[in-house]
């Protein structure tokens, strides 16, 4: 009777495995291949200074550099490079 359950029960959970959903948040599941290039990811802060405001400190005049290289290596003559505004230009009006 045991074995026959636990049978059971690995037969619905390979059935499960095989009907894995990988679209969506469900891709990063450990059961769906990765269709993403191994890569070594570096990242640092350049500049920034502390405002003192009514939640605590805030962060101003920072800039957040990100970098990932092909593990196979670089064979591209110029970097990609990507600048994220944060939907302003970064020009602030002072009235």
């Amino acid at each position: 009777m045991i074995s026959s359950t636990l049978f059971s029960l690995a037969s619905l959970a390979s059935v499960a495995l095989a009907a894995t959903d990988c679209t969506g948040i469900n891709a990063i599941a450990p059961d769906c291949a990765s269709q993403e290039a191994s890569h070594q990811r570096d990242f640092f802060y350049i500049g920034g200074r502390y405002v003192a405001g009514a939640a605590g400190n805030l962060t101003y005049d920072q800039l957040y550099v990100e970098k990932l290289t092909p593990a196979t290596g670089v064979n591209q003559s110029h970097p990609v490079v990507l600048f994220h505004g944060g939907g302003t230009s970064g020009v602030v009006s002072r009235v």
